[in-house]
């Protein structure tokens, strides 16, 4: 799984942004001569090697979001269910091991009935005895040894330290390598490492054992050549929807899921899908804010705001966002005391190299409406769909954060939709 000659190369020759490529994919490409680091739309890319570096781990803790809140398996690289492809947090979870800990040394003792060796008594005292002339006699003690295989177990770590460092060698290049296993016995390591699993009872090992496992089935599945799976997300805009609501979102969006129902001669009456908003929140004075989340290149590719026409969300958007209010505003706004309610796209952008004129970290760009509604004798805030930049890099950053900078996108939907209006 060596990566050939890409050592050599800088950070800064590696990293690009997923709007300079021909595709959608979001993350770590390899193949045998080339490697390529591919962050999503609007993120921008440090200038620093260090700060390159973390930015890299936290795209790739933004990938495995796929897999740990289980979004979008069909297409999600590695974290596809049931596929054993680039195991990054597995290479990432033996280095941080061996730094934290050196290379592992099995100090683990292993237990068996026998009836010759140095008997543990504490654990014999627990199995089935005879009562002899008023003394107790234990038929099957207990007897204490050290584990044969400890130095196959350093062995299997060292050389997935290796195989680790070489993988990520853009992250940990100053980890030098530590083992010395020309030609390892990788189905040997596999049945070992299986059988080390059933008997372990060590916290520490049982993780090691996991995570070694899966870098040694990723290195059988790669035959040794150069030929390493990619690990990353064809869709990321499922990541982008999950970190929006997370960060922003108050509500149980289910309660707001407009429905529809289809009645049909000569049957029984049944439910057409739900639409179903992305986020949902309110703010300390009742108004009730509906987001759609939408991973478009409008604020990263236009070259001015008359370039924005084709890119923005298209009409169909515009209504369900409308529809998303009326429906709020029918069922809930009496019943629970709602203010005003309002829409906005959160789109991505990068808010230090952009053609818009803006550099904040949340910017409001504007509003759409629907031309069948005559919006200037209603009131109602949620006709006017306000459009959020969200510079990417403060998106990723606050949600591993736990940064909640909900009032400035309020102030940001709020401020553009008075400053027109009054």
């Amino acid at each position: 799984m060596l990566v050939g000659n890409n050592m050599a190369k800088q950070l800064s020759e590696i990293c690009i942004n997923v709007e300079d490529t021909n595709d959608n994919f979001v993350g770590v490409k390899y193949d045998k001569k080339d490697i390529q680091i591919i962050f999503p739309l609007g993120y921008r890319i440090p200038e620093d090697n260090k700060e390159k570096i973390e930015a890299i781990k936290l795209l790739f803790k933004t990938i495995k979001l796929s897999h740990d809140k289980k979004i979008d398996y069909e297409d999600s690289g590695d974290f596809k269910e049931g596929a054993n492809g680039l195991p990054i947090d597995s290479f990432q979870w033996v280095i941080n091991d061996y730094l934290d800990n050196g290379i592992y040394i099995d100090n683990e003792k292993v237990y068996s009935q026998e009836t010759k060796g140095k008997i543990n008594w504490k654990r014999t005292f627990k199995t089935k005895f005879l009562v002899n002339k008023k003394s107790l006699v234990y038929l099957n003690p207990i007897i204490e040894k050290n584990n044969n295989i400890k130095n196959i177990i350093s062995e299997i770590h060292a050389f997935c330290v290796d195989k680790s460092t070489e993988t990520l060698w853009f992250i940990y290049n100053k980890i030098s390598k530590v083992g010395n296993v020309k030609k390892p016995n990788l189905t040997n390591y596999i049945n070992i490492i299986n059988d080390e699993m059933l008997k372990s009872f060590d916290d520490r090992k049982k993780l090691l054992l996991y995570h070694m496992k899966r870098i040694i089935q990723s290195e059988i599945e790669s035959n040794g050549n150069n030929n390493i799976k990619n690990y990353g997300i064809r869709h990321y805009e499922y990541v982008w929807e999950y970190m929006v609501n997370d960060l922003f979102g108050t509500e149980n969006k289910k309660d707001y899921y407009p429905d529809a129902t289809y009645h049909i001669k000569g049957t029984d009456d049944f439910d057409a899908s739900k639409l179903r908003p992305d986020t949902i929140f309110r703010d300390e004075e009742n108004n009730f804010y509906i987001l759609d989340s939408k991973y478009y290149k409008a604020g990263t590719v236009a070259k001015s705001r008359s370039n924005l026409k084709d890119i923005l969300p298209n009409t169909d958007s515009i209504q369900k966002q409308i529809t998303y209010g009326d429906f709020v505003l029918k069922n809930y706004r009496n019943k629970e005391k709602i203010k005003d309610i309002y829409n906005a796209f959160i789109i991505p952008y990068n808010c230090k190299d952009n053609n818009l004129n803006i550099n904040g970290k949340i910017e409001n760009i504007g509003y759409a409406t629907c031309n069948w509604k005559n919006i200037t004798s209603i009131s109602e805030k949620y006709l006017k769909i306000q459009v959020i930049l969200i510079d990417t890099k403060y998106l990723i950053e606050s949600y591993f954060n736990k940064i909640k900078d909900r009032d400035l996108l309020i102030e940001k939907i709020k401020d553009f939709d008075t400053s027109q209006d009054n």
